[in-house]
């Protein structure tokens, strides 16, 4: 978008020297040509076709599979929108700040089974909000199982969900 504007105020102020009453400046041919810029963060890749028919599948598969150096404190349980629908991912940092969820943008931990496509059947047809509530609800659920309870999920400081664009939601 700021090119955009430089070059329109570069071609303003070509137009205005070019008619001050001295040269006879002629326009034959003008060609718009539009260039935009975005300061926002990619997407991440696709995810994978997953094998996990549900949400709590994919978690007690994290909690058997995986094993985050005991540096890692916090987790975020992040979403995004896709044209196929809605996608969950973990990541886990070293750094926890209630105040600051900047925390969640640090990559100090990732599984090997990162993103969770959520099922279409399930998500597609929800809102945004909607889907943030039924995650958040998912999540504090699989938070009072006994494969939560002896994980490493149970001694974060803190678990967290939200979209990439959003506010966190604290779970644990």
């Amino acid at each position: 978008m700021r090119l955009v504007i430089i070059i329109a105020i570069l071609s303003v102020g070509h137009i205005v020297l070019s008619c001050n009453g001295k040269a006879k400046t002629k326009v034959t041919d003008v060609e718009l040509i539009s260039l935009t810029q975005t300061d926002s963060v990619p997407k991440p890749p696709l995810p994978p076709i997953s094998n996990f028919m549900t949400l709590q599948e994919w978690l007690f598969k994290l909690c058997d599979t995986e094993t985050p150096d005991k540096s890692i404190i916090a987790y975020n349980f992040g979403l995004f929108e896709t044209e196929d629908g809605y996608t969950i991912y973990l990541i886990g940092s070293k750094e926890y700040d209630k105040n600051d969820q900047d925390w969640a943008t640090n990559n100090d931990f990732e599984p090997s089974i990162k993103y969770y496509p959520l099922p279409t059947s399930e998500y597609k047809h929800l809102k945004w909000d909607k889907v943030l509530e039924k995650i958040k609800s998912e999540l504090s659920d699989f938070t009072r199982t006994d494969k939560f309870r002896n994980s490493f999920f149970a001694k974060a400081k803190a678990i967290t969900t939200g979209f990439d664009d959003g506010d966190l939601i604290k779970v644990k």
